[in-house]
């Protein structure tokens, strides 16, 4: 086994059982695996160790795997500006959020900037990025990846919104009638 074919199997292993476990959290109402409890609990430990697994490698067989990219110019030059402008926009979007909003812990709501034109930016510009990753490295394991991480986004989207609506009431049902979960 390649060292590209052992990156993507533990980012595929890592992406599935966060996927799992956000199912065994919405199924059993004693075990809440996402958004994590407190800061200290096993939850957010567990999932910042699975996401490092998951995400890093992607990355890594990017890198690794570079020579493999499209052949096509435009397409290629479109699936680097997705890539690029998307996770800098998802890192920048995450940073004026906050660590424990981006963490899944409460600091507050935010309904300004990005967050006045969509309930989740960090996602939908982290799937942008992935578009592009795609894209511009139409590979097996790129989409596979990439795949894994959008369902994982659009159900976290889904999975969150109840822990919203209590944690912050009226708030955020005014704020979820004005702007929608992506657009």
């Amino acid at each position: 086994m390649d060292i590209t074919q052992i990156l993507f199997t533990s980012s595929v292993i890592s992406g599935v059982t966060i996927m799992l476990l956000c199912v065994v959290g919405l199924v059993s109402k004693k075990i809440n695996f996402w958004p994590p409890p407190s800061s200290d609990s096993w939850q957010i430990k567990c999932f910042w160790v699975l996401f490092q697994f998951f995400a890093l490698p992607f990355f890594a067989i990017i890198f690794l795997e570079f020579d493999q990219r499209t052949e096509n110019p435009t397409i290629f030059f479109f699936g680097c500006l997705f890539f690029f402008l998307g996770f800098i926009f998802a890192n920048i979007v995450s940073f004026n959020l906050g660590f424990k909003n981006s963490a899944g812990m409460s600091d507050g709501l935010k309904t300004s900037g990005w967050y006045s034109y969509s309930r989740n930016p960090v996602y939908v510009t982290t799937i942008v990025g992935l578009i592009g990753a795609v894209l511009a490295l139409p590979i097996t394991e790129i989409f596979v990846i990439s795949t894994i991480w959008t369902v994982c986004y659009v159900a976290a989207s889904f999975i969150e919104e109840p822990w919203l609506e209590k944690k912050y009431g009226k708030e955020y049902l005014a704020y979820k009638k004005k702007v929608g979960r992506f657009f």
